[in-house]
């Protein structure tokens, strides 16, 4: 609810300061940027389900950019439920491996069957992410949800008007497919209004990318 976001911002902010306070400053100057251009972000008033859009070269330290913003909103209300959707199998590896000391981290995807839950990331492969809808084995909680999307260049669902038809959810080639592209279509067309489904329900929808053109 959007009465509940400059709160939540304050308590973002507050959190980073007590981590300073700690020594657990090693922050790069762009992802100090970055949690208070989220911050300034969230407190402005809705504007039909905007996404925060964050994007820096491959390399730049993003994957740690997100674990910070997780860390920070979850400190804010431990009830959320954060579902973090990455391309391939070695991603959802390397989060885990890198998180997971930190943070309570759960996988969906390539032989794992968690589901989400208040108070956790869930790691999903994007194959995986229809297993959270109505009806899926893994379906979503009854809690504010907040949604991350790894490089969210490749997938064509229109996060700028999630309220928009699935019709609009184009079809588009995308790495990392295989077979003829004619019959790797329809699969990847259905893999993205699944994540375009899980974006409607997300109080929060943040995508981050090595691009600025994320559709």
């Amino acid at each position: 609810p959007a009465a509940e976001v400059p709160e939540l911002l304050r308590e973002l902010g507050r959190h980073r300061q007590e981590q300073a306070a700690k020594g657990d400053d090693e922050r790069y100057a762009w992802q100090r940027q970055a949690l208070q251009a989220l911050r300034e972000f969230v407190e402005r008033p809705p504007r039909a389900l905007e996404p925060f859009l964050l994007g820096a070269p491959c390399g730049a330290g993003k994957t740690r950019w997100m674990r910070l913003a997780v860390e920070a909103l979850l400190h804010a209300d431990g009830a959320r439920c954060f579902v973090l959707v990455v391309h391939e199998r070695a991603m959802q590896d390397q989060v885990h491996d890198e998180w997971h000391a930190d943070l309570p981290v759960l996988r969906l995807g390539n032989g794992h069957h968690d589901a989400p839950r208040p108070g956790s990331v869930l790691v999903a492969v994007q194959h995986s992410v229809g297993e959270l809808l109505e009806g899926g084995r893994c379906a979503l909680p009854d809690a504010p949800l907040v949604l991350l999307l790894d490089e969210a260049d490749l997938y064509r669902i229109h996060l700028w008007d999630r309220g928009a038809g699935d019709e609009e959810c184009e079809a588009l080639p995308g790495e990392g497919d295989e077979g003829d592209e004619a019959e790797a279509a329809p699969a990847r067309r259905k893999r993205w209004q699944d994540i375009r489904a899980v974006a409607r329900r997300a109080q929060l929808c943040i995508a981050v990318s090595a691009t600025h053109d994320v559709p």
